[in-house]
């Protein structure tokens, strides 16, 4: 792939966690996909990984938190990004787990946050499906952006409604 000029790979991780995903029938394990981009990163390739907030729902939420940023501290990817789960053409997936309130999706941002030690990781949480953008430098901004996450977690549950409502989870399509 290096000699075809392939620089950097975008992996959609999704969770580390191994139950989330035979939940959301992924096809691998965490440490399957471990592996695999452990050997992508060692053949020269950067790496841009995306995990999902939310995904686990209120059951794993806290399981899926712990793995994800074990697995991003295991590889220390050149990207970290993370995306807020959304309906789109899985509406099954919804009714098979209780979905998190925008406080909960805050809050599980923060367990993330506050687990993650990765080396030279560029961090960004600035997707569309984001109500709270961060973006910082592993390990340089690490206690900026989880100041920032519990600032705004601290912030969020003075609006009760807000706090404890459901996200749109629906994609706009044009």
């Amino acid at each position: 792939m290096r000699e075809h000029k392939l620089r950097i790979l975008y992996f959609g991780l999704e969770s580390g966690d191994s139950d989330t995903l035979r939940l959301v029938n992924k096809g691998f394990d965490g440490e399957q996909m471990l592996v695999l981009c452990q050997k992508a990163k060692s053949a020269g390739l950067k790496l841009s990984v995306t995990a999902i907030l939310g995904l686990a729902g209120k059951a794993r939420s806290r399981e899926h938190a712990a793995a994800t940023a074990t697995w991003i501290n295991d590889l220390s990817p050149e990207y970290f990004s993370l995306l807020t789960m959304f309906r789109r053409h899985n509406d099954d997936y919804f009714t098979a787990i209780e979905p998190l309130s925008h406080g909960e999706v805050m809050a599980e941002t923060l367990d993330i946050l506050q687990q993650l030690h990765p080396q030279k990781t560029i961090l960004r949480s600035n997707h569309a499906s984001n109500f709270l953008n961060l973006a910082g430098s592993y390990p340089k901004d690490r206690q900026r952006l989880i100041d920032t996450a519990q600032q705004a977690l601290d912030a969020a549950q003075h609006d009760p409604a807000w706090f404890n409502e459901m996200p749109s989870y629906s994609e706009q399509l044009y």
